[in-house]
């Protein structure tokens, strides 16, 4: 059991029982029951006095033991830092595995988008069955719902989901397209720094009634400011949760941050290619990788400016590249 992580509750618990148990010990406050505290919940102590050395010299006791807890947790998240040719290595290996198609699809729709291509996104009518029905989740719309309003009159049963935009949740497009005001996220949150409602992809199907059903298309293409992009959170999750045996498209933007000398960047090609060898070790196959240069073109006005020119500057400068990548689950069973 891994406790010492980010927003752990588990390490939220071992810190409240030390100071529980601290507590105790100074005498100022002392459990009426023999049973460990399993959270922050201080109703059951009673006052008790003592004396003052002794309270002073096991305040720091307690203070010591709270800060090695810290110091412990910080140690187990933060690996040594990756020289510059272990860098290099892992995002050249990223680089090959992103663009290594492994299943070739002979009849592909590119659903929705506008007329530069932005907002596309892939499907694979060798495995897609348009006469049956199907499940659409699209995480991250930023205002373009085109996929969505394909996908919703194919038949499909399509939500829409992005807590950025001022739309009212609960909106129903005329392509019966569902819209709500909500983001994907590694546990739920019901208001961030932002104010916005978050919630783990399981969560999600539980609270849309989807429990049992399978997701015929999940399309994720979400922002983060700190490591680029939620997509590393919903792969692990679908992975770690058994999800991935559900799915059957899985199309995400996957957004590389630079300079990749910096420790965090540069772990993440490593991050990302773990990943991705664990979704194909499942079953799922890459199918199509789009470079996504648009935005960078239209901003330098011509379209010469291609990936390449990335690829040579992320390591030591502050840039992006952006991938849109498409897999196949080839051992996905209908659940309907």
């Amino acid at each position: 059991m891994h406790c010492f992580v980010a927003n752990s509750d588990c390490y939220v618990t071992h810190v409240c029982i030390t100071l529980q148990v601290c507590l105790s010990l100074i005498g100022c406050c002392a459990p009426e029951a023999t049973t460990a505290p399993t959270g922050c919940d201080f109703s059951h102590f009673v006052s008790k006095p003592t004396m003052a050395s002794t309270k002073l010299l096991l305040v720091t006791m307690c203070l010591v033991l709270l800060i090695l807890f810290e110091v412990v947790r910080k140690s187990r998240r933060t690996a040594p830092p990756m020289s510059r040719e272990e860098t290099a290595e892992a995002f050249e290996r990223l680089w090959n595995y992103v663009y290594d198609i492994k299943y070739e699809c002979s009849n592909m729709e590119m659903a929705g988008g506008r007329r530069d291509g932005d907002g596309a996104y892939p499907v694979c009518h060798d495995v897609w069955k348009s006469d049956s029905k199907c499940l659409v989740y699209s995480f991250g719309v930023g205002r373009d719902f085109s996929f969505d309003d394909v996908m919703g009159r194919k038949g499909c049963e399509v939500h829409s989901f992005d807590p950025s935009i001022e739309l009212k949740d609960g909106l129903v497009r005329e392509s019966g397209v569902k819209y709500h005001k909500v983001g994907i996220a590694s546990r739920d949150i019901e208001s961030n720094e932002y104010g916005w409602k978050l919630m783990t992809l399981a969560s999600v199907h539980r609270y849309l009634n989807h429990v049992g059903d399978c997701i015929e298309y999940l399309k994720v293409d979400t922002d983060d400011p700190l490591t680029g992009g939620f997509e590393d959170q919903v792969m692990r999750e679908i992975l770690d949760t058994g999800m991935h045996e559900r799915i059957q498209h899985f199309s995400m933007e996957v957004h590389l941050p630079g300079p990749l000398m910096h420790p965090d960047h540069g772990r993440r090609c490593k991050v990302l290619y773990n990943l991705f060898t664990r979704l194909e070790g499942v079953g799922y196959k890459l199918f199509i990788t789009t470079d996504n240069v648009r935005g960078a073109q239209h901003r330098r006005k011509t379209t010469s400016f291609t990936q390449l020119t990335k690829k040579h500057d992320i390591m030591d400068k502050k840039t992006r590249i952006y991938w849109e990548m498409s897999f196949i689950n080839t051992k996905f069973k209908p659940c309907r």
